[in-house]
């Protein structure tokens, strides 16, 4: 009886409060913005953005093909790097770039490092080898797919693969201190007349993690061409080493909508999610199923646990407002993907699938002499909010990639995990140890708790007591209504309030429903916040322990993975649970310790059995804690640390309850009834329940004379026919 109510309670506080969250997510009025607004919120804003201008319309020119177009040899064809891959570095990046397709060849971070402890600089982005055979040896090996490479361009109605073609070496900035480098490509006709000319310019920033691709064509021809530009942007980024979700990494689209924003004053993803196994299943990014009518494309990201690479307009720094950014798809109205390898042609190659998004511009109409700016904008860094507050992403809105959130962003209580991680930050400046911080945060939300914690643990202990003490006399009224339930259940409620037992005490747990916000937002925080990445425990005490003895000890080395207690060496790992993916190259102690002190916590916290049906309950409890150490074997140090501090905590909390309804009963207090305050939740639990049982026994004593009266008014009635055959 009390494990059903206590789930019932669980499930309806989780849906009320997730109902009420959700009502206040909600804007009070949503309505389309009027014309005034929309002039009132630019003139707010400074002049709005530019859309490029296209010229005429290609369908209006009269072009033919071009005889022997083909791509000029370059002479000075070379890879170079832009920036440096260093901790100390000015730079915050080092751009790779490619001669093939002058694409970008990798993105390596410099702040961050790929495993803890190492020299090697984290890559966000690298290039795709898939396994297609060659066509052309004097290309990039296996067709490699570089990130940013051009494509392919068609010319009056032919088409030119660029993605394989050596592109000039225009400048020669480049290297440590360079910022910029200039790759050119020129279109020859058959005589070998110049026509187009391609530039792409890549253009790195000191202390910004980003860079600019400045791209154009130019017509070089005394004639009007219509040229069509596509192009790779970004793909998958790497796949975290500790995926104990799984595969976390997802593909964002933001956009402006202008029924909602006439003023474009803000940019949305509300409807731009998508799992990676959604594109890799061949849906579309965008427009997708969920894609708002009249939606315009800003920009899309892609991401992983703690990183995000974003293609996104091109933006100056003199664009201080949302409303002068222009769309994406201004520039490029096709976003698309490719799923390499082919899975037609490569049916057993599933393992080895990655996503790859294209830009396309469409028809171009481009004059005589004239020419087009294709410009671009990247964003490669990590998902931190401190990032995005600056200028130029704040006006971007790049603030929405931030979610510390398990599916469901309403659910995940997004406002309480940013809060509890401003704490933990705000802790961690005091203490210069996050291992320390997840303490003492586990020590101020217990604190904050204990009131709530100690009443629901005293009422459960009081029922339990009560409950046990008039097991004899219950067991009495099962045996003499064993075959009238409703009557036993009238006899059981007069029982209770002849013990003075109150009903609603049942549902002491429910206060503890309070706590289950903080736990799903602590869960979620702890598991994205990249704060706590490649972080040590404990000042690095055990990595100290272990340079003493001439080794290393990754034990909470980082707080971003599991424990790493002891390395097995073994590389067996579970992957066909879901969510979960336990690896076992590691021995992970925190969970076993976690599951102990859940053990010993549940013991103390568990009241007395009132009955043989409650004690085979709790003996199913207690086997259901030994599973939680293979479901959190591979979680992250930093999550597996705070449930066991807590749970540690909540051993001292029941001790202080322990001690203090073992005075209460000592001192004659503890069964007490207290005057309840009129019109308190409680009172109106407790009412509520006595008018159902008034209810119910109303009705029961009704069936009862309804029962009775049939059965002697049809005796009567035969009595009288009776009589009158008698007279006749």
């Amino acid at each position: 009886m009390r494990l059903a109510v206590t789930l019932l309670a669980v499930v309806l506080g989780l849906i009320v409060t997730v109902a009420v969250l959700q009502l206040a997510s909600e804007p009070v009025e949503r309505r389309d913005a009027g014309a005034d607004d929309a002039e009132a919120a630019a003139v707010q804003a400074g002049p709005p953005a530019l859309e490029p201008d296209r010229g005429p319309d290609p369908a209006d020119l009269d072009v033919t093909p071009i005889e022997g177009l083909a791509i000029r040899p370059a002479e000075a064809a070379r890879d170079v790097a832009l920036g440096e891959a260093h901790p100390d570095a000015d730079y915050r990046m080092r751009l790779d770039l490619s001669r093939w397709g002058a694409a970008v060849r990798r993105i390596v971070l410099s702040r961050y490092a790929r495993e803890v402890a190492e020299a090697e600089r984290y890559v966000v982005h690298d290039a795709l080898t898939p396994p297609i055979p060659n066509a052309r040896p004097e290309g990039p090996a296996n067709w490699t797919i570089y990130p940013y490479a051009a494509r392919r361009i068609t010319v009056n109605g032919e088409t030119l693969s660029l993605a394989d073609a050596a592109w000039e070496l225009a400048d020669e900035q480049h290297g440590p201190a360079a910022s910029s480098a200039t790759y050119t490509l020129t279109l020859t006709d058959g005589q070998g007349q110049p026509v187009l000319e391609l530039r792409r310019r890549y253009v790195l920033e000191a202390e910004r993690y980003g860079f600019n691709i400045e791209q154009s064509a130019a017509n070089l021809t005394d004639q009007p061409l219509v040229i069509e530009w596509e192009q790779f942007a970004q793909g998958d980024l790497p796949l975290d080493p500790a995926a104990y979700l799984g595969d976390r990494r997802m593909y964002v689209t933001g956009y402006f909508h202008d029924s909602y924003d006439a003023g474009r004053l803000r940019i949305r993803t509300d409807d731009g999610f998508r799992w990676r196994s959604e594109l890799l299943d061949g849906g579309p990014i965008w427009p997708h199923d969920a894609t708002p009518a009249g939606a315009d494309l800003a920009w899309v990201a892609s991401e992983n646990r703690y990183f995000a690479v974003i293609t996104h307009p091109y933006v100056t720094d003199a664009m201080q407002a949302t409303p002068q950014v222009p769309a994406l798809e201004a520039t490029f109205p096709r976003l698309g993907t490719w799923v390499l390898p082919d899975p037609a042609r490569y049916p057993n190659a599933d393992d080895g699938r990655a996503v790859v998004l294209t830009l396309g511009t469409g028809e171009l109409a481009l004059p005589a002499g004239e020419s087009v700016d294709l410009n671009l904008g990247v964003f490669a860094g990590p998902r931190q909010s401190e990032r995005f507050d600056a200028h130029p992403y704040s006006i971007l809105h790049f603030d929405q990639l931030v979610r510390y959130q398990l599916g469901c962003a309403v659910c995940t209580f997004q406002w309480l995990a940013r809060l509890l991680l401003g704490f933990l930050k705000l802790i961690h400046v005091v203490l210069a140890d996050w291992g320390m911080a997840i303490i003492v945060l586990v020590i101020c939300v217990r604190l904050l708790l204990h009131p709530i914690t100690k009443r629901a643990q005293t009422n459960m202990m009081k029922m339990g007591k009560q409950m046990q003490s008039i097991q004899p006399e219950m067991e009495k009224l099962r045996k003499k209504y064993k075959d009238e339930p409703q009557k036993l259940n009238q006899e059981m409620m007069s029982l209770y309030r002849e013990k003075g037992i109150n009903p609603a005490n049942m549902l002491g747990c429910l206060p503890m429903l309070l706590q289950a916000p903080i736990w799903i937002a602590l869960y979620a925080m702890l598991y994205f916040a990249i704060e706590l990445r490649h972080e040590p425990a404990f000042y690095g005490v055990f990595q100290g322990i272990g340079r003493l003895f001439g080794g290393s000890w990754p034990f909470l080395a980082d707080l971003s993975v599991a424990d790493h207690f002891i390395p097995l060496g073994l590389e067996f790992e579970i992957t066909w649970l879901p969510f979960v993916n336990p690896s076992f190259a590691y021995l992970n102690i925190l969970p076993f310790l976690m599951a102990i002190v859940m053990y010993i916590n549940q013991k103390l916290t568990m009241p007395p059995a009132a009955n043989e049906q409650a004690a085979q309950q709790q003996k199913i409890m207690r086997i259901v804690i030994l599973i939680f150490p293979f479901i959190l074997y591979s979680a992250p140090s930093g999550l597996t640390l705070y449930i066991l501090a807590s749970t540690f905590a909540g051993i001292v909390d029941s001790w202080i309850v322990r001690r203090h309804v073992a005075q209460m009963e000592e001192a004659g207090t503890l069964f007490e009834r207290k005057a309840r305050k009129p019109g308190g939740v409680m009172d109106r639990i407790a009412k509520t329940i006595e008018a159902k049982q008034k209810q119910v026994a109303e009705m029961q004593q009704g069936q009862a004379r309804n029962k009775s009266a049939p059965a002697a008014g049809g005796k009567g009635k035969s009595k009288g026919n009776k009589g009158k055959g008698k007279r006749r």
